[in-house]
């Protein structure tokens, strides 16, 4: 299994090579309310502005997914963008939950915030943190 950062290196080395890539951010949460996992310790968002699309990756991704997804955008604009993706998980039990995220990144002062609920479960859980734009 790849972690987020290798998957940050990937991003950038396509970033770098080509002209208008996208923005890569390397994403650490400092702050968590979630005491069963699902909100990750690391983030990698990529941001492409020409095709208005965002992928995201972290460790459940990775997990579950196998790797990066795409998010769908929900606002953008100068100041931020605010986007959800989702992904199908299993826990220790067996119990199959799905995982709905959603994500806003402010590009000021390069903090996000993450949140999640488990459907159908109904448990919420939140994270925020730093981002480093990486290209």
């Amino acid at each position: 299994m790849r972690r987020p950062f290798e998957v940050a290196a990937i991003f950038i080395g396509l970033a770098n090579s080509a002209v208008g890539a996208p923005a890569v951010y390397d994403c650490k949460v400092n702050q968590s309310q979630d005491d069963r996992g699902w909100i990750g310790d690391q983030y990698v968002f990529a941001i492409d502005d020409a095709s208005g699309g965002v992928v995201v990756d972290d460790m459940a991704i990775e997990y579950f997914n196998k790797g990066p997804i795409a998010a769908k955008v929900i606002n953008s604009d100068s100041a931020k963008i605010d986007f959800s993706w989702g992904i199908f998980a299993v826990d220790g039990s067996g119990a199959r939950a799905k995982i709905s995220y959603r994500a806003t990144l402010f590009f000021a002062d390069s903090t996000f915030l993450v949140h999640g609920k488990t459907n159908p479960y109904k448990v919420s859980f939140e994270g925020r943190g730093t981002c480093n734009k990486v290209n």
